[in-house]
């Protein structure tokens, strides 16, 4: 949602708070998508995440499966061929369990942040996952001082590499 589209409807955002307006508005769009079938709205939490992009607000809403571990981390690449060679040997069991990725520029070089369901033991099982930071400050820093390029950062580059 562009920062023109939250003035229109008379929602502010900044700081750390989340305004009653976006409450609202974040289950408004949690009913319709439970209408349309997309998610159920049962006894399993609903996750939502509200993330400030350069003109206005993006919001995540997911069900969040009972006792549902995840793993967030950032890898960080010095240029595109780096960052190209890792999405291409990018386990397709780890592919398979992404909740989200995010590609931003950050300086000269790029920060690939994802969030998979499953513990972080599993995922370092994987040589190619080893290079990951999975703190919370990184992953939010990439976000906050990065520009945001792609949501869907490895699926494009593999197609890509392989369409």
């Amino acid at each position: 949602m562009s920062s023109a589209d939250m003035k229109r409807l008379g929602i502010e955002q900044g700081g750390e708070s989340v305004s009653d307006e976006l409450k609202v508005l974040v289950t408004g769009i949690a009913a319709f998508l439970a209408g349309l079938g997309l998610i159920e709205l049962d006894d399993s939490e609903l996750e939502c995440s509200v993330s400030e992009v350069f003109d206005g607000i993006v919001a995540q809403i997911g069900c969040c499966k009972e006792n549902e571990v995840r793993t967030s981390a950032v890898y960080t690449f010095k240029s595109v061929g780096e960052l190209c060679d890792f999405c291409t040997c990018f386990p397709s069991a780890v592919l398979e369990k992404v909740v989200s990725s995010e590609l931003y520029r950050l300086g000269s070089g790029y920060a690939l942040c994802i969030e998979v369901s499953c513990p972080q033991s599993l995922l370092l099982m994987y040589k190619a996952m080893l290079g990951g930071c999975f703190d919370r400050v990184g992953i939010q820093k990439a976000r906050e001082y990065g520009e945001l390029i792609s949501r869907t950062p490895i699926e494009a580059i593999r197609k890509l590499k392989d369409p």
